[in-house]
């Protein structure tokens, strides 16, 4: 929320690509960014992507609408997709992990037809698979491994879902471990993530920011 308060702390990491959760439209417009789009149900809290440098970036045909809180992006000079998300409550029964899931069924051919990348706020973790059976975060982990997406953090890491010893999220002052970055293999072999440490952005965000470089 805020988000135009914070861009100028974000932006000075010069991203290519920047997704934003839980920001108004009006804010993403603000940047003035070469490219941006925005989705949402409510203008002032909804998913925003951004787009910079010399970089042909495009909304991927595959868009559907009613998948709110997903936004895929073709970058074409890079032959690459990206898969922005806020996992976020549609009712009390789907939402967060389930509704990546449905995002998943409809953009599984996007993802499997160029190197990819599925970027942002899961709002899941393997400790609540209990509470979505069939459809939990360890079955979300392996529909993307099906896809050839692995999790660059736990690649890089070699740590265990469920165990991981940096948080991105806090409450309370409890740390949960809920924004992932998935690349294609083959990006994610050579690919970097920077968490940076917490206390430098939680006077900003109760999320802290994924940085990934490849």
């Amino acid at each position: 929320m805020a988000a135009s308060r914070k861009f100028d702390r974000v932006l000075q990491m010069q991203p290519d690509l920047l997704i934003v959760q839980e920001c108004s439209r009006k804010d993403i417009l603000a940047v003035g960014a070469k490219f941006s789009y925005w989705v949402g149900n409510n203008s002032n809290k909804g998913l925003g992507v951004l787009g910079f440098g010399d970089h042909s970036f495009e909304i991927d045909p595959s868009f559907k609408e009613d998948l709110t809180w997903f936004i895929p992006v073709h970058i074409a000079d890079m032959s690459l997709h990206v898969l922005g998300l806020w996992a976020s409550r549609t009712t009390p029964r789907d939402g967060y992990v389930r509704e990546t899931h449905k995002a998943l069924d409809h953009y599984q051919d996007f993802l499997s037809t160029a190197p990819s990348v599925v970027m942002g706020d899961f709002n899941s973790n393997t400790i609540w698979d209990h509470l979505h059976r069939g459809r939990s975060h360890s079955d979300m982990v392996a529909r993307l491994s099906d896809l050839g997406l692995t999790s660059v953090y736990h690649t890089t890491r070699e740590e265990v879902q469920g165990q991981e010893k940096v948080s991105t999220f806090f409450q309370k002052q409890k740390g949960y471990h809920i924004d992932y970055a998935f690349a294609s293999r083959m990006i994610a072999q050579k690919a970097q993530l920077e968490i940076p440490a917490d206390a430098e952005w939680l006077c900003l965000s109760d999320h802290v920011p994924l940085v990934l470089t490849f």
